[in-house]
C-alpha cells in the first residue's frame, strides 16, 4: 500500500512523547478528505492499551478550529467512555489438494471499519474467485496444494494474522509462498491541497509487495503490466511488512501482495461506488497470472531465491520511447523544527507503461535514502532542496524537488 495519508503521530511517537511530558490526554487531526474521520490503528499492538494516554481523532476542520482556540489559554476536558468485554471469532479456512504437499497459502482479512468495501470486500470477494478457479482447474496442473485463509482482528492491531500463525504453524512449515489480499481494486483518486479529493481516471495507485525475491518479482511485474494494475510501485515487504504480512515474514515465508487503497479508506466513505467490476476482474485475474506460474516453480527454487535481491534496478527491460513516469511528495513537517523527524512522502505518481522500480531520496544535506517513505531529522537550521528521484521498469528516471525550511528548536 502506497498511503495517502500517513499517520504522522504513530511515526513521531506522538502519544508517547506527550505522555511523558505530562499530557492527560491528545486530540489527533486525522488528514483525511472532507469531514471523514478515520479510526485511530493500534500501530503498537492492543497490549497495554490501558496505560496509553486517551485519545480521540477529528477531522481537518474540527482540527482547524480547535488550533485556532490555541492562541491563548485553554482549558480542554476530554471524556473517554471505553467498555470492553471478551468476545470470539473464527477464521475461515479451506484447503485443495495439488500435485505436491508444498503449499500456496492465500490469505485475507474479512473484519472492516465501517462500509468497508475497498477494505476489504473487494479482497474477501478475490479470495472468493480464487477459489472458485482453483476449484475448477484440474489437479494435475496445480503443482502445489492450495490453502486459502480468512481471518478477523486485522483492524485490531493484527491480532488476527498473528494468531493464524500462531495456531497453524503447520500450515505454515509447508507454505511455499504466503499471498495476501487487501485493497484487491479501487478507483483512483487525488486529495488536494484545499481538501477537496478528485477521481485521476486510473485505478488507485498500488504497491507490489514482495519479500525481495528473485523468482516471485518477474511474474508479479508481470501480471501488473498484463492487467494494467498501474500506476504501481515495486515496496520490499522486508523493510515494510504492512497489513498481515508481518507474521509471515517474521516466519521466513516469501510473500507477495499487490495492495492500493484510495483516500477514503478506514471512512464512512469506503463504499462499493469506490470501485469497478472491471477493477477487480483485472486483479483477479492478475492473482491467477502469478499463481499460476507459482505452481509450476519448485518449492525449494522459491524459498531459496527469498531475500537474495540485491539491486532492483536489475530487473529494468529498456523500451525506448516508452512514457516516462512522474512523482510528487509532500514534506511534513515544513517547516520542520532542526533535529526532529520530517516524513518524505511520495502523494502522487504516474507510470502509464512501466512499474516503478526504485525511490531515491536526497534532503539537500548529504543524506539520502531508498526507502518509500522517507524520515530524516536535519540537524541545522537552514533551507535545504529535497529532491525525490524515481526509476521505472523501462529504466527511465525523473526528478522532484521540494524546498525543505528548517527552524531552530525551541528550547
Amino acid at each position: 500500500m502506497i498511503l495517502n495519508f500517513h499517520p504522522t503521530f504513530a511515526v513521531f511517537g506522538s502519544l508517547s512523547l506527550a505522555k511523558s511530558k505530562g499530557a492527560l490526554g491528545a486530540i489527533i487531526i486525522g488528514g483525511a478528505p472532507l469531514d471523514a474521520i478515520p479510526y485511530i490503528f493500534l500501530w503498537e499492538g492492543v497490549e497495554g492499551w490501558r496505560d496509553r494516554l486517551p485519545a480521540l481523532m477529528v477531522n481537518n476542520d474540527d482540527g482547524n478550529y480547535l488550533k485556532s482556540l490555541c492562541s491563548k489559554k485553554l482549558t480542554v476536558r476530554l471524556v473517554e467512555d471505553v467498555r470492553t468485554e471478551d468476545a470470539s471469532s473464527n477464521m475461515v479456512i479451506g484447503e485443495l489438494p495439488g500435485m505436491s504437499e508444498e503449499a500456496i497459502l492465500v490469505g485475507t482479512h474479512t473484519d472492516s471499519t465501517f462500509t468497508g468495501a475497498v477494505d476489504n470486500a473487494g479482497a474477501n470477494a478475490g479470495l472468493i474467485g480464487l477459489a472458485k478457479h482453483y476449484a475448477k482447474t484440474p489437479r494435475g496442473k496445480r503443482g502445489k496444494t492450495m490453502v486459502f485463509a480468512g481471518w478477523t482482528g486485522h483492524e485490531a492491531a493484527f491480532l488476527g494474522a498473528n494468531k493464524f500463525a500462531q495456531m497453524h504453524k503447520d500450515i505454515l512449515e509447508k507454505t511455499a509462498v504466503f499471498i495476501m489480499l487487501d485493497g484487491f481494486g479501487s478507483k483512483g483518486y487525488y486529495n488536494q491541497a484545499d481538501g477537496g479529493v478528485v477521481e485521476t481516471g486510473t485505478d488507485e495507485k498500488r504497491g507490489l509487495f514482495i519479500s525481495d525475491n528473485l523468482v516471485l518479482i518477474p511474474p508479479v511485474i508481470e501480471a501488473a503490466l498484463k492487467y494494467r494494475l498501474l500506476p504501481a510501485a515495486y515496496v520490499s515487504a522486508r523493510a515494510l511488512p504492512v497489513s498481515d504480512l508481518g507474521p509471515f515474514i517474521r516466519a521466513g515465508i516469501p510473500s507477495i501482495m499487490i495492495i492500493g487503497k484510495p483516500v477514503w479508506y478506514h471512512t464512512v466513505y469506503d463504499t462499493i461506488d469506490k470501485l469497478t467490476p472491471d477493477q477487480l476482474e483485472r486483479s483477479l485475474k492478475a492473482h491467477i497470472h502469478v499463481i499460476d506460474e507459482l505452481h509450476r516453480i519448485p518449492a525449494s527454487k522459491i524459498k531459496e531465491a527469498d531475500g537474495k535481491l540485491k539491486d532492483i534496478k536489475e530487473f529494468v527491460t529498456r523500451k525506448p520511447g516508452a512514457a516516462p513516469p512522474s512523482g510528487h511528495f509532500t514534506v511534513t513537517p515544513n517547516p520542520v523544527p532542526e533535529g526532529c523527524p520530517a516524513i518524505f512522502h511520495i502523494t502522487v505518481f504516474t507510470a502509464p507503461e512501466s512499474v516503478v522500480l526504485e525511490v531515491e531520496w536526497d534532503f539537500g544535506d548529504g543524506a539520502t535514502s531508498t526507502s518509500l517513505i522517507g524520515v530524516h531529522a536535519y540537524q541545522k537550521p537552514g533551507t535545504y532542496r529535497a529532491t525525490l528521484k524515481v526509476t521505472d521498469s523501462n529504466g527511465n528516471t525523473v526528478t522532484a524537488k521540494r524546498t525543505v525550511r528548517v527552524t531552530r528548536k525551541n528550547r
